[in-house]
């Protein structure tokens, strides 16, 4: 028995051997086998193309990668975020100034009681 399946009609009709037979039978299971054949051919050669159009996919992708110069994108990033640094230095600096001035110009001229203890007793 070669794996095939033969319909019941078939194994009846031949005495002596398992499995069917007679010539009409031989005909039927050879293009049957020619009929897997090309289906095996035709999904070998669909795989094929399948394989090669992936193949191409993957090169270019990679073609493009190879092609493309990291440095330069790591160069734009790091422009962008030195414009950005800068602009935010622009927009808080007179604020930031601002608030400075006010700290330094509120300090009290006054001396607190034990500064003037101190002073009066000759510790400082």
């Amino acid at each position: 028995d070669d794996g095939r399946q033969v319909s019941g009609a078939h194994r009846a009709a031949a005495p002596g051997r398992e499995g069917g037979g007679g010539p009409h039978c031989d005909r039927e299971e050879e293009q049957v086998g020619q009929a897997q054949a090309e289906a095996k051919d035709k999904a070998e050669e669909d795989l094929k193309a399948f394989r090669e159009e992936q193949e191409r996919k993957f090169q270019k992708e990679m073609g493009a990668k190879a092609a493309s110069d990291p440095s330069a994108e790591l160069k734009g990033a790091t422009e962008e975020e030195i414009r950005l640094v800068k602009q935010d230095y622009e927009t808080n600096k007179k604020r930031t100034v601002e608030y400075v001035v006010s700290k330094v110009l509120d300090v009290t001229t006054e001396l607190t009681d034990t500064q003037k203890q101190a002073l009066k007793m000759g510790r400082v």
